[in-house]
């Protein structure tokens, strides 16, 4: 199926209209320029399957099938011509998206299209629902009516009404699916949604059929549309005859209507950039080049030494780990064995790692990232997600010394927080000019902060640097703005960075959807932290992670590590009622020492009033 169908299902689809826009951008009332549905959908559809191409998407569609239909009385044969289909349904997501504009009032009202006679059937100017009512009754008849076997069927069935919920949405967040359910009951009685205003269902069938609009038979029965009654926002799906199922199952058909949702709206929002600002669509950017950033990263001092360690030394025996005094050399251990078990257990999809403060647990990760995409082609996009905006600063501190000199490289990577301006794309994570551009008028300009924001929202980047607040949102919120960019978690490498900062009572449901996301989209995701739970108990089950250190206690029992930080208490003791005097006299005792001094602070306002005093203290000026 293509966008030219439209040419079989709508009378005279030439004259429908997408969109518009001022031929003059400085006469918004002037002369208007006009993008047909025919138009836009064929964008949109190229979007969607440049897309699923980059993606590689009929790899999670088979994983998908394979985990949603692996009953042993549904045979093998069912299941592969069920998938063709399935997958048929699919491409027509996109087609279908905007069919609803042929609504008159949407034409008249929207598109100021005189071309279309008022028609008093029709109330309101919606076109998102009345999408999917078409696309429900045009697989309807397809897949109730034409297709024999009663299985295929019955496999079938609950998708057409997902697909057609996502079409409904797609201009708005994902809600319960119940309240899409309850427009499109066919029983009227007070607890049903009104479909456009004060339509209902059957009416807005009615209204459509006699416009004698759209050409195909248009027919949906009471019985057709209640395939299931679902709490969405549970993971719990059951049909109309009570059965109900797993949980596993209800997370994969949860991660469906997300991924699919994200890729329309992603192929909507660029198609009709594309018209709107005469732009074109952008490849997905994947980090397809990483043996590049490799051969940099294992020519930095820190890697080289460690190399060394590793083919010269290592393992060291308990006994003379036990002995170590020199921090780099348990350092280089919990790298060399995480990288070890990363080779052995690479088509893993977690890992956790486990090591104490200061062990070098960042580089241990950049390292094991770049192993797994060596190892699994298929992965091009890396995501470093941390707790704090700080931290993320100082990380990207980190790659901006091994990277800083590799404009092809280091302008790849992005910062994606609330503090970081929109990455453009001759500058680097920072905001500092990393190529010198010919001059260019105003309208390249807009086209360049245009295609930024589009890159922004749907994190179009190789190397994405971010907060967990960020990415959980992408993972678990609801709102069209969360899941923009969902999609491109496909194919990824996501290193959690401090998972503990997160409350026990929300880590059951966190590792519950990462896994089966994990294996469905391809993902390799490292968790780290000083201190883990058992992250698979908490899970109730599901397919172990590898741990990444065999035994990470050795570590923490080092002297090295137990007794790398002394409590002093002397502070305390104090009874002085000038507490910054006090603090003051005990920074003296260090400053000239040639050592980092960090201070910490339980309030900000006290953070700053310490500072003001020591900016006006003649001592301190020279020395900060």
């Amino acid at each position: 199926m293509d966008y030219k169908i439209l040419n079989d299902l709508i009378e005279n689809v030439d004259k429908y209209k997408a969109h518009r826009k001022p031929k003059n951008e400085k006469e918004k009332d002037g002369e208007q320029i006009y993008e047909t549905l025919l138009e836009h959908t064929r964008r949109t559809e190229r979007c969607f399957n440049e897309f699923w191409k980059a993606k590689k998407c009929d790899d999670i569609l088979d994983r998908f099938c394979d985990v949603l239909w692996q009953n042993k009385v549904i045979k093998k044969k069912d299941v592969e011509e069920s998938k063709i289909i399935l997958k048929e349904m699919i491409e027509a997501i996109p087609i279908f998206h905007d069919l609803g504009k042929i609504n008159p009032n949407f034409q008249i009202e929207k598109m100021e299209n005189k071309e279309i006679i008022k028609d008093k059937n029709f109330t309101g100017t919606e076109h998102s629902f009345i999408s999917a009512i078409l696309y429900l009754s045009y697989f309807r008849n397809k897949v109730i009516k034409k297709i024999k076997g009663r299985k295929i069927k019955g496999l079938l069935k609950e998708f057409i009404l997902y697909h057609a919920y996502i079409i409904e949405r797609h201009h708005s967040g994902i809600n319960k699916i119940n309240d899409f359910i309850g427009k499109i009951n066919f029983k009227v009685n007070n607890n049903s949604e009104q479909v456009i205003k004060d339509l209902p269902i059957s009416k807005l069938i009615e209204a459509i059929t006699k416009s004698k609009i759209y050409l195909n038979d248009l027919s949906l029965e009471e019985g057709d549309t209640d395939i299931i009654i679902a709490s969405f926002e549970d993971t719990k799906f059951i049909n109309k005859n009570g059965k109900q199922r797993n949980r596993e199952q209800g997370i994969y058909i949860c991660i469906y209507i997300r991924w699919l949702y994200s890729l329309l709206v992603a192929s909507d929002y660029y198609a009709t950039s594309e018209f709107m600002n005469n732009g074109s669509f952008n490849e997905v950017e994947d980090l397809n080049n990483v043996q590049d950033w490799i051969n940099i990263y294992e020519n930095t001092g820190l890697m080289e030494s460690i190399r060394k360690y590793q083919n010269e030394i290592y393992p060291m025996s308990i006994e003379n780990l036990n002995k170590a005094t020199n921090i780099n050399i348990l350092r280089s251990e919990i790298f060399c064995e995480a990288e070890e078990q990363i080779k052995n257990n690479y088509q893993e999809n977690i890992f956790y790692l486990e090591a104490p403060t200061g062990s070098g647990k960042s580089n241990t990760a950049m390292n094991l990232s770049f192993k797994l995409m060596s190892l699994n082609k298929d992965l091009c996009k890396i995501f470093w997600i941390y707790p704090f905006n700080t931290l993320v600063e100082q990380n990207l501190d980190t790659l901006e010394n091994i990277f800083g000199k590799k404009e092809n490289i280091i302008s790849k990577i992005a910062v994606i927080n609330s503090l970081t301006p929109i990455k453009l794309k001759h500058v680097d994570c920072k905001g500092n000019i990393i190529s010198e551009n010919d001059e260019a008028d105003e309208n390249s300009e807009k086209s360049v902060y245009r295609q930024s924001l589009l890159d922004r929202q749907f994190l179009n980047y190789p190397m994405i640097l971010s907060t967990h607040i960020s990415l959980f949102n992408t993972i678990f919120g609801e709102s069209q703005q969360n899941l923009f960019g969902f999609y491109q978690l496909i194919n990824s490498v996501i290193v959690l960075d401090e998972i503990q900062s997160y409350k026990n009572s929300i880590w059951t449901e966190i590792i519950c959807f990462l896994k089966p996301l994990a294996k469905l989209f391809n993902m390799k995701i490292i968790i780290m932290s000083a201190t883990l739970p058992n992250l698979d108990r908490l899970s109730q089950g599901q397919s172990d992670a590898i741990f990444l250190l065999k035994d990470s206690n050795k570590f923490f029992k080092t002297d090295c590590f137990k007794n790398r930080v002394q409590l002093n208490y002397d502070l305390l003791d104090n009874q002085s009622d000038d507490k910054f005097v006090q603090l003051k006299e005990h920074l003296k005792q260090y400053l000239d020492k040639d050592k980092k001094i960090l201070i910490e602070f339980i309030k900000k306002r006290t953070a700053n009033d310490f500072w003001m005093n020591l900016v006006e203290d003649e001592y301190f000026v020279e020395k900060i």
